[in-house]
């Protein structure tokens, strides 16, 4: 039996004072287990109920984040897994500016329309390149064989070349007479590009508007036909008048000719003629409307015995084709 080591006057500890130190210990550990055991069910519940944010942009990559331990460091690692569905945006990417770039545009009478009455004046086309290299360029006008003449217009200068951000022109001259009523006619700017860009041919057009121009020159007064008296005592027999008029739209050139007596160039008469109204713009042409009176003076030889006598008044009419009125006059008497 070992001796007591408990100072003098010390009791010994009894056994039931110890039981109740222990069941404390216990307790308090139930009720952090209790407690976690709460704990960690809410944190299960409430992270069913809030999904992971996704993430959105151009940028960004969709995953769930989840945390795992690692067995061996404790250090934590993330695994990312793609939600299934979602295409990430495209990023734009920038045109190569280093490419040729052609683009040459009309910008002025690129469809010309005029009216038919008016007077077919050439007229100026404008190009201009907005693109990034120079052009050449060449106006082709096709052959139209159904008109009168084979090439509705002229282009003054015909081929050239613009620089880029720079403007180029050319004149129309049209063919006379052009037919109009509606009728288009066409013509193309060709492009070409030593760079090696292309471009199609820009379309040209041109039209006239309103009616048709068209000429008829008639006689107004006086006969297709006269006998003239001549005077007994033998002079020449006495000035006689005729009236002409045009019918038409359009102003034309009559072309009057009184040198004509039987097929041969000698003259029997002089000529002169008064407007009604006066029309000076162009003197030569008869104007829609207008009157012109002639009067006829018999020159000294003309023959008496009936021999016919002609005045011709031939005209280029503005649709292209030719009408004559012939005027025979013939004398009598002693």
């Amino acid at each position: 039996m070992l001796p007591d080591s408990s100072p003098p006057g010390t009791p010994s500890p009894s056994p039931r004072k110890r039981l109740p130190t222990l069941r404390r210990g216990l307790i308090v550990l139930a009720v952090v287990l209790v407690v976690a055991g709460f704990a960690g069910a809410f944190a299960i519940v409430r992270g069913a109920g809030n999904p992971p944010r996704l993430a959105y942009g151009p940028a960004a990559t969709t995953t769930t984040g989840m945390s795992t331990m690692t067995a061996t460091d404790g250090t934590t690692s993330s695994t990312a897994t793609t939600m299934p569905g979602l295409t990430p945006v495209p990023t734009a990417t920038s045109s190569d500016s280093s490419q040729p770039v052609a683009d040459v545009r009309v910008t002025k009478n690129q469809d010309m329309r005029t009216a038919c009455m008016g007077d077919k004046a050439p007229y100026t086309v404008v190009l201009y390149n907005a693109g990034s290299v120079a052009a050449n360029w060449h106006v082709n006008i096709p052959a139209t064989p159904v008109d009168t003449y084979p090439y509705w217009a002229n282009a003054n200068p015909q081929d050239g070349t613009v620089a880029s951000g720079q403007t180029a022109s050319f004149v129309m001259t049209l063919d006379w007479p052009i037919p109009c009523g509606g009728k288009t006619y066409h013509a193309t700017v060709q492009l070409s590009f030593l760079s090696g860009a292309s471009q199609a041919d820009i379309p040209l057009t041109y039209a006239g508007t309103g009616p048709v121009p068209y000429s008829n020159v008639v006689l107004a007064s006086g006969s297709l036909t006269s006998t003239e008296a001549c005077p007994a005592n033998g002079s020449v027999p006495a000035p006689f008048t005729f009236a002409i008029t045009n019918a038409g739209n359009a102003p034309v050139d009559p072309g009057i000719n009184e040198k004509l007596a039987n097929g041969s160039t000698s003259w029997w008469a002089n000529l002169s003629i008064t407007k009604d109204p006066a029309q000076e713009i162009t003197p030569t042409l008869i104007y829609p409307g207008q009157v012109w009176t002639v009067a006829v003076s018999p020159i000294a030889g003309v023959s008496c015995n009936g021999t016919p006598y002609y005045v011709y008044i031939q005209t280029n009419n503005v649709q292209g084709g030719v009408t004559t009125l012939t005027l025979t006059y013939t004398f009598t008497g002693s």
